[in-house]
């Protein structure tokens, strides 16, 4: 696919999977806010079932829909819309937020500040209190404590801190990892490192696609938070299987960041924490009842079930799969 020169400032992708209401609340924020500048903006459908295609085609005939057959994940679906975005710059924005003011100031210091390649805004759920949208490189102790679930959480609270350490949300930072939630990104930087792993469906791969950054390239990852977007974050229907997802793509990113046996390290200790807990919430069972901690028991036994099943197959596809957006792919001078 043969270069183009960018000829927008900004091109806007959002993917969205059955958020037909909160969809439609980001398009009308998002085409309000860029009045003025030069943009496009797209939706990835990644094959939703509750009508946000069509419901995108009749209200929002202005905006650029690829649907895709299935749901292709977040860092693909992604990659169809960089694939074909003409902006200097791409914010990537999910469907459950709202942008409530002009993104021109973050083109213009981005614009003056050409060695930042990604730059993550302040995020605030709907009641306006503060999400941390920037944090410190994943390291094996700080995932293993998150994937520890209430046993060690109650001991040491302190701990969860961590990652965030040393990080002022109120000020602008050079950081190591910033949201996917709300990213710009130097379109220049895609032709240096290509666009978002398809290894991972969902999780972690803005932290990943941060380390490329970081290690690969002489950008900067930046914390700005003179732009603000609401998430109106939303529980997964399903917490099984995407404490599942997101375990397996900790497990990806530290696989190919740090090495297999280290992703090997950290598969284990999460195997012996789950089975403490497991034993735990199996004596506690015993003298009381609790639909919560048979709910907890059973979520243990399938996450124990589905890595042990999945360990071979997916260290052989980490192993033998390639990024499938190549940097001559790209359309950015």
């Amino acid at each position: 696919m043969p270069h183009t020169e960018a000829v927008l400032d900004l091109s806007v992708i959002i993917v969205s999977f059955n958020t037909m209401g909160l969809l439609r609340n980001c398009l009308r924020s998002v085409l309000d806010s860029v009045k003025g500048i030069s943009s496009e903006v797209f939706v990835v459908d990644n094959a939703s079932h509750d009508g946000s295609p069509e419901m995108v085609k009749r209200d929002f005939p202005e905006v650029k829909l690829i649907e895709n057959v299935t749901n292709t994940g977040f860092a693909k679906a992604n990659n169809l819309a960089l694939l074909e975005a003409t902006g200097r710059y791409i914010l990537l924005l999910n469907s459950d937020t709202v942008m409530p003011e002009c993104p021109r100031q973050v083109i213009e210091y981005m614009d003056a500040k050409a060695d930042i390649g990604l730059l993550g805004c302040r995020i605030v759920f709907g009641d306006g209190s503060l999400q941390y949208s920037a944090w410190r490189f994943p390291t094996l102790f700080q995932e293993w404590y998150y994937f520890s679930f209430d046993i060690i959480r109650i001991f040491i609270p302190a701990i969860s801190r961590l990652k965030y350490r040393g990080i002022d949300y109120g000020h602008i930072a050079d950081t190591d990892c910033v949201s996917g939630c709300c990213l710009f990104i130097n379109g220049k930087l895609i032709n240096l490192i290509g666009g978002f792993d398809e290894q991972f469906f969902m999780y972690y791969e803005d932290s990943e696609y941060c380390y490329r950054t970081m290690n690969n390239t002489n950008y900067r990852v930046v914390y700005f938070p003179y732009f603000q977007v609401i998430h109106y974050h939303g529980k997964s229907s399903n917490p099984q299987k995407a404490t599942l997802r997101s375990f397996m793509a900790a497990r990806y990113y530290f696989a190919k960041t740090k090495g297999e046996r280290f992703s090997a390290v950290f598969v284990t200790a999460c195997r012996m924490i789950w089975r403490f807990n497991l034993t735990i919430l199996s004596i506690i069972q015993l003298f009381f009842r609790n639909i919560k901690v048979a709910g907890k028991i059973d979520m243990f036994r399938q996450l124990l079930s589905s890595v042990s099943l999945s360990s071979k197959e997916e260290t052989e596809n980490h192993e033998t799969r390639a990024d499938k957006f190549p940097a001559s792919g790209c359309k950015y001078p």
